[in-house]
């Protein structure tokens, strides 16, 4: 950790300039085992020290926190560093899905990772699929403000629109091939249920 801490102190583009001007670094290790054996926090900030305690520099910071040591900690009253450690420990373990839950709730940071964790954590055919529902839609609302716009532009109104329905068509019938339910397709094209059914 000390090497790499070091490293990114180090390989900052200094040339030049002051020595002052080097931005603080941090290396931080998440490490699920007890790694000080005989320190009792779960949470150690580590950097240079004189041996009487002083504080010598600030701008190389080790972080460390040790999973393994964080048991029995409730979730009214945690700092930020707390959070996000019972969150990597209840993120992998179904019998912590409350944790998880309350942790959500109150951390915004938590709730976006948790939700993008569920995300990629799904398999690789159900993510094809959402991805290809997602690129569908996107490519449906890209194309009809591309529509509106050259109408606009153009002037061709009547054009413009028999490409707006043309395009919602191509997109109603991409997603019947997808599984969408009609309902949601007529929802989101503005095509009625027959229509949507004939293609």
């Amino acid at each position: 950790m000390t090497y790499y801490t070091s490293q990114l102190y180090a390989g900052q583009a200094i040339k030049g300039k002051p020595f002052q001007e080097l931005k603080e670094v941090y290396a931080i290790l998440i490490i699920n085992e007890k790694l000080f054996q005989h320190r009792k926090r779960y949470y150690s900030k580590i950097c240079y020290r004189f041996e009487d305690g002083e504080s010598f520099c600030t701008k190389q910071n080790i972080l460390i926190l040790e999973l393994q040591k964080m048991t029995g900690m409730s979730t009214l009253e945690l700092d930020s560093v707390d959070k996000w450690g019972l969150f990597f420990t209840a993120a992998s373990n179904e019998a912590e899905r409350d944790l998880l839950e309350q942790l959500k709730k109150t951390d915004e940071g938590i709730n976006m990772a948790s939700t993008l964790l569920e995300r990629i954590s799904q398999d690789e055919k159900e993510r094809a699929v959402i991805f290809e529902r997602e690129k569908i839609l996107t490519d449906y609302y890209a194309g009809l403000a591309y529509a509106e716009q050259k109408g606009e532009k153009e002037g061709f109104k009547q054009g413009i629109e028999q490409g707006i329905e043309q395009g919602k068509q191509n997109v109603a019938a991409a997603m019947k091939v997808q599984g969408f339910p009609l309902e949601q397709i007529c929802r989101l094209t503005g095509l009625g249920i027959e229509e949507v059914e004939s293609l």
